[in-house]
């Protein structure tokens, strides 16, 4: 489990990031480069429970307020809680927490354990949307206090990416040379 997410690189210029379309076609493609570059091969099961928890991180919407972290001044959206927090840290209403994630494995609960994992691999795909890293509330719609406007960002991206346009990215980067950047730690990885 760790090596996964120690696999995740994402230091790429991705796009962004609805649930069903683009999260769930950059945590394929996250799931098949990783399987590209290491020993341990995830399964077609484990993959799709990866995917599906990076889905379900966006539901219910209150989550997302959770989904923001300036990384200059360590802060999330409106001095709350970062991203970074909710990933690593155990917290009230966040049962998909790295702690939590490695506790279900540790339990022999692995289909929970790849779900939470899914859950934090969102919040690192997140990383690469400049709303959530500069902490601008984007949201036409959503949790009261975020009726400031849609990202252009992220509606191109639900418009055009997802698990079948983004088909093939893995191993494009695999062709290029890219590797898989490993940290000691999941903190490291939002860093």
């Amino acid at each position: 489990l760790v090596c996964i997410v120690m696999g995740i690189l994402l230091p790429y210029s991705l796009s962004a990031y609805e649930p069903r379309t683009t999260h769930a076609g950059l945590s394929q493609e996250i799931a098949n480069f990783y399987n590209l570059h290491f020993e341990r091969k995830l399964t077609t099961q484990e993959k799709e429970l990866l995917i599906q928890g990076s889905i379900d991180e966006d539901f219910p919407e209150i989550r997302s307020l959770n989904h923001f972290f300036d990384p200059v001044r360590n802060i999330g959206l409106n001095n709350g809680r970062t991203a970074k927090d909710w990933a690593l840290e155990p917290s009230v209403g966040n049962d998909f927490s790295w702690q939590r994630a490695t506790q279900y494995y540790a339990e022999g609960d692995e289909d929970r354990a790849f779900l939470a994992l899914g859950h934090i691999i969102h919040l690192l795909e997140d990383m690469a949307v400049p709303d959530h890293t500069r902490n601008d509330p984007h949201k036409g719609a959503g949790p009261s206090g975020l009726y400031t406007g849609e990202s252009p960002y992220e509606k191109w991206a639900d418009e055009t990416q997802n698990r079948n346009t983004l088909a093939g990215l893995a191993q494009a980067l695999n062709t290029g040379g890219l590797q898989p950047r490993l940290f000691s730690s999941l903190s490291e990885h939002f860093d």
